[in-house]
């Protein structure tokens, strides 16, 4: 698990998959702010993954150099499910 007291992106050793989860749906309520004034759905996409990926959400499974936060599979079963009804359209077609 990755240690880290100034950067929320980073799961502390502390924090439970409840407090995981909050911080998953506080990132896609900033993010659907984010990407509301673009209209062009490719530009959406793309700005929407790369703050999903800056915030090591993208694939929380892998290590930090490759987007991911490093942490335990049951911090992704509880990401999955709190973002599940958040997640913005990704079909830019």
């Amino acid at each position: 698990m990755t240690n880290s007291t100034s950067n929320t992106a980073h799961t502390s050793a502390n924090e439970t998959t409840h407090e995981f989860r909050a911080r998953v749906i506080a990132f896609h309520q900033s993010a659907a702010e984010l990407i509301d004034g673009i209209n062009d759905a490719l530009e959406r996409v793309v700005t929407y993954r790369r703050a999903l990926y800056e915030a090591r959400l993208a694939t929380v499974l892998h290590p930090t150099e490759l987007g991911g936060a490093d942490i335990p599979a049951e911090y992704e079963a509880a990401r999955q499910k709190a973002a599940l009804d958040l997640l913005p359209c990704e079909d830019p077609w």
